[in-house]
């Protein structure tokens, strides 16, 4: 099916398996009395990998065929991106998400688990895509400043990590003043990142955007 077209076909076809979760939801509820929590999880974390590992790609083909000490810099910082948003993931998510599912489980709260499994990973992996988009046009012209549809990506891209992030947390019942303020951290601190690179190359955007992960990785860790 050519562009643009099938996009508005995968559109549909994601809303109507949206729209079925909600009208066989008894059915539903039934699976999650039985699944296993780290299965699912390990299904949810295969889609991080392949979003983030389209973003190593194109990373990485973007330098071979723009080698240059400016390629190289925005493909190392690309990478380091990469790193810290799987490790968000891995290192706090999936930890949180298995206790917060079990949790749901035990008090029959089936449509948190719904939520958690089936909606909200939607988001997660849309605002992976818009990242992988930005890191292979930031490699590919890696000497020359950003555009601004393509900071919008990586801004956009992050920010709604955070977000979709942030909310598979407060759906869970975390504690929403630890939850909002990494929200905040990771909103703000890419963002910003973003604007004050404008008119620097891309490499350096690349650059101020993985100290600024770095940054959020350290709150986390405290």
């Amino acid at each position: 099916m050519p562009a643009p077209y099938r996009y508005w076909f995968w559109t549909v076809a994601v809303l109507a398996e949206m729209l079925l979760l909600v009208l066989r939801s008894g059915f539903a509820y039934e699976v999650y009395e039985q699944v296993s929590i780290p299965h699912l999880l390990e299904r949810i974390g295969l889609f991080v990998v392949i979003v983030i590992g389209e973003a190593v790609y194109l990373a990485v083909t973007g330098l071979i065929q723009h080698p240059n000490p400016g390629g190289a810099a925005a493909g190392l910082s690309g990478f380091v991106v990469c790193a810290f948003l799987a490790r968000a993931f891995f290192r706090w998510g999936v930890p949180t998400a298995a206790a917060g599912l079990g949790d749901a489980r035990r008090s029959q709260s089936y449509g948190v688990m719904r939520d958690v499994v089936m909606y909200f990973p939607f988001f997660v992996v849309t605002a992976l895509t818009f990242v992988a988009a930005a890191l292979g046009t930031a490699v590919a012209d890696a000497q020359v400043p950003l555009d601004v549809a393509a900071r919008a990506l990586l801004a956009v891209g992050i920010g709604g990590y955070y977000l979709a992030n942030a909310l598979i947390a407060l759906r869970l019942g975390r504690r929403w003043r630890r939850v909002l303020l990494v929200l905040a951290l990771g909103i703000m601190l890419p963002g910003a990142a973003c604007l004050l690179s404008v008119g620097m190359p891309a490499w350096s955007t690349l650059a101020l955007v993985a100290v600024a992960l770095a940054a959020i990785d350290g709150s986390n860790a405290c």
